[in-house]
């Protein structure tokens, strides 16, 4: 049986997904591949601590509609795991609040689309 736990927000959606690039196809699909569709859309995302992960045994990989968007920055990655320290729970995936919406990255380059948490991390 997996242990889940929801994760309350402030609703600003301050915590930006990172690695969004790469996941673009995923999220087109996810607003319907309509820019409009994806403009400020909240819908329910999965955090899940990927112990296993080759590149940093800390990632925090984020899902939604099961579908990897991103992942936690190293440093929000350390931040939330020591917010566990010490819990004994055995949570592995937790579930959030996010936005997804189109901007610019870089000025003048073209939008691609974004995904904000509404997560509070000290």
């Amino acid at each position: 049986m997996s242990l889940w736990s929801v994760l309350m927000g402030d609703d600003t959606f301050g915590l930006e997904v990172v690695g969004v690039a790469s996941c673009q196809p995923e999220l087109e699909e996810i607003c319907g591949g309509n820019p409009q569709a994806g403009e400020g859309q909240i819908v329910l995302a999965v955090l899940i601590l990927e112990d296993t992960n080759p590149y940093d045994p800390r990632a925090i990989r984020v899902q939604i509609w099961q579908r990897t968007v991103g992942y936690l920055s190293p440093a929000h990655a350390g931040a939330f795991r020591a917010c566990l320290a010490g819990e004994a729970w055995g949570v592995r995936r937790f579930r959030c609040r996010a936005k997804i919406q189109r901007a610019s990255v870089l000025q003048g380059a073209e939008e691609l689309w974004t995904v904000h948490l509404d997560i509070c991390l000290p």
